[in-house]
């Protein structure tokens, strides 16, 4: 009634079926490029997070600051 191939073609479709090619991971720079162009934020990380320290001493004064400021 339902014919659901031979056992020559469900052998094909269950070689084809698992078969994908393997890729190396992207940079983190493409991820949070692709992140913020898909979702419109960064969420594994912030493309500043890097140069953290050195904007913590270049800066005399945080968002957070400002805001608790107000």
């Amino acid at each position: 009634m339902f014919d659901l191939g031979s056992k020559k073609q469900q052998e094909e479709m269950n070689d084809m079926k698992y078969q994908f090619i393997e890729k190396e991971e992207m940079s983190n720079k493409e991820l949070l490029s692709i992140e913020k162009e898909m979702l419109g934020i960064y969420i594994s990380g912030h493309p500043l997070e890097k140069l953290r320290s050195q904007i913590e001493m270049q800066s005399t004064i945080s968002t957070m600051r400002i805001k608790a400021n107000r």
